[in-house]
């Protein structure tokens, strides 16, 4: 993990982490698996 997590915890790093863009690939890419 980043340094800056130890600052901020998991719960900022997951919202930072989990931004709408992440998801989108996360989504294209498991879909990319199953073909």
């Amino acid at each position: 993990w980043p340094s800056f997590c130890k600052k901020y915890g998991p719960r900022d790093y997951a919202k930072w982490f989990y931004t709408h863009d992440e998801l989108e690939k996360r989504k294209m890419r498991q879909l990319n698996l199953e073909k």
